[in-house]
């Protein structure tokens, strides 16, 4: 199985934003593809959830969109300590923005690390992680 894991960090969780222009690209342009979306405010059990998804697919883009470099991990610390951790080899992480501490995990991934910005190539990146 394919996923999409869509990764959301912000400012205050009055800053979420549930369709962002990456999410309808992923909705628009990848519609077979599993997909879920979480947040540094998110619940545990999400977090857990996402950990799981990642776990049990043959292939995933972990997908984070950042608007700031020195944002809170929140409830997403245990998420990215295990994606550390264990360096799996189905995943492809990719960092939208800047974030100091998901730069520095991102730099162990070596070349299943990117860092997009542009809608067209966060497509092509993503087409080609999951061919």
């Amino acid at each position: 199985m394919k996923a999409i894991l869509h990764v959301q960090l912000v400012v205050g969780v009055e800053n979420t934003v549930y369709q962002t222009e990456a999410q309808q690209l992923i909705e628009k342009e990848f519609p077979s593809v599993a997909s879920f979306g979480i947040d540094n405010y998110s619940s545990t059990q999400m977090v857990s959830y996402a950990l799981e998804m990642v776990q049990q697919t043959s292939n995933v883009v972990i997908l984070v969109e950042s608007n700031s470099a020195e944002e809170s991990l929140g409830s997403l610390v245990r998420f990215f300590n295990e994606l550390s951790r264990k360096k799996p080899s189905h995943v492809t992480f990719i960092l939208s923005g800047s974030h100091q501490v998901l730069q520095r995990i991102g730099q162990h991934m070596k070349e299943r690390f990117v860092t997009e910005t542009s809608l067209t190539k966060l497509k092509a990146t993503i087409s080609s992680a999951l061919a």
